[in-house]
């Protein structure tokens, strides 16, 4: 469970995720009141911020829209009920005509929406918390922190709306009369869940830094050879076909960040991650290969593959962005092969760098486990504090005693 998509808008409409989902300001205009940093303002009359079409974030059944607005008002443009997002045409969020806010989950075979009452209304121009949060069936509305409405989507609902190649937009409604906002808008962040009341009220006090402890897994075995994502150690790896790399830095992650530029008009295979030389623990084992990407020069189509010489290739075709991305697949390894490696694939010549490649047999997502060990505790304000990196030790001890969330840390000698 995390973020997978932050924009704090704060002068520039990049999404600082690794999924590197960027926005595209359509005559919205950076203002320097925001409620963190500086923000965007929306003129009610064509204004937007697109961030692409929604097949790139389906399936959301679950999940988490939050995002500062102020709003001034309604105008002709705007409608009676203007528009703070709409994800692609069925998952929208706007103010009633009495400056309430709503939330709406459709699809063409079913919808629900909730809103908050009449009581107040919200076209004041003063900054307030939009967070709406559904857990796959339970829907909830909170502004400023605080919970205004509940209720159940609809039985359709199943993560996808019926119109996946719509855009997702902010400052408008995709209705066919565009709603149009007027007003400012400020960080906006899409998590994979629902948060709990607790880390709303977090969110709506603005933080720029926030450490859970529920993210610090259980460490699982990385079989790559080359040590790529250790912390102790690089090496050059150990079979590059067309390739050199470059050792330039070190990741949020406090892992090694490697570059290497390719030449060729046809499939350059960049990367042979040799393994251990024991295989026989990965027979049969379904694994998962993942590392962080993105290309320097521009964007363009590859392939990751994970190959052992008993049941062949497993690969998927991606598309590399500017930015860096987390990409992951998984493949069931043959009967006792004597031969498995992973590779990046890429066509034509290119500039990449990725850091923190692992093979291993557990997913990344693996449970909390209590204990001591060694790694990094994320910020996950969305502001990329991470800490340094921990040395395994008898503390500080991880435990699942927690209050909130599923883990906690412990410095008790």
């Amino acid at each position: 469970m995390s973020l997978i998509g932050h924009w704090p808008l704060n002068g520039d409409t990049l999404d600082y995720t690794e999924y590197g989902r960027n926005g595209t300001a359509v005559g919205a205009v950076t203002n320097a009141s925001g409620k963190i940093g500086s923000c965007y303002y929306f003129d009610g009359v064509n204004d937007t911020i697109s961030f692409g079409t929604g097949d790139t974030f389906f399936p959301i059944m679950a999940h988490t829209i939050s995002i500062w607005f102020s709003s001034d008002g309604t105008t002709a443009t705007t409608g009676t009920s203007p528009a703070i997002f709409g994800f692609t045409y069925g998952i929208r969020g706007f103010l009633g005509s009495g400056g309430n806010p709503t939330y709406r989950l459709y699809r063409a075979d079913g919808s629900a929406t909730i809103s908050a009452d009449n009581t107040y209304n919200y076209h004041d121009s003063k900054w307030h918390l939009y967070t709406a949060t559904c857990d796959g069936t339970n829907m909830k509305l909170y502004i400023d922190g605080i919970l205004k409405a509940t209720g159940t989507a609809h039985a359709t609902w199943n993560g996808y709306t019926s119109w996946p190649t719509n855009v997702w937009n902010i400052g408008r409604d995709n209705n066919n009369t565009p709603y149009y906002y007027r007003g400012r808008l400020n960080d906006l962040r899409l998590y994979d869940h629902a948060l709990s009341t607790k880390e709303i009220k977090e969110l709506a006090k603005a933080k720029v830094l926030h450490y859970t402890f529920n993210d610090f897994q259980e460490p699982t075995t990385n079989y790559l050879a080359d040590g790529l994502s250790g912390y102790n150690s690089i090496h050059t790896p150990s079979y590059w076909l067309g390739a050199t790399l470059v050792d330039i830095g070190v990741s949020e992650f406090k892992t090694p960040i490697f570059q290497y530029t390719t030449a060729g008009t046809s499939y350059t295979y960049s990367h042979d991650f040799v393994l251990d030389d024991d295989l026989s623990t990965l027979s049969q084992k379904t694994v998962t290969f993942s590392l962080y990407i993105r290309r320097v020069d521009s964007d363009a189509t590859g392939r990751i593959r994970i190959y052992d010489n008993v049941s062949g290739y497993s690969y998927g075709s991606i598309l590399v962005t500017t930015n860096f991305q987390k990409l992951s697949m998984t493949k069931t390894i043959g009967l006792n092969p004597t031969r498995i490696f992973v590779m990046l694939d890429n066509t034509g010549g290119g500039v990449y760098e990725f850091h923190s490649a692992q093979l291993e047999i557990k997913n990344y997502d693996t449970p909390f486990v209590d204990g001591s060990r060694d790694g990094v505790v994320n910020d996950v304000s969305g502001f990329g504090n991470h800490s340094l990196a921990l040395s395994e030790s008898t503390t500080p001890q991880w435990t699942s005693d927690s209050r909130i969330g599923s883990g906690a840390i412990s410095l008790r000698s």
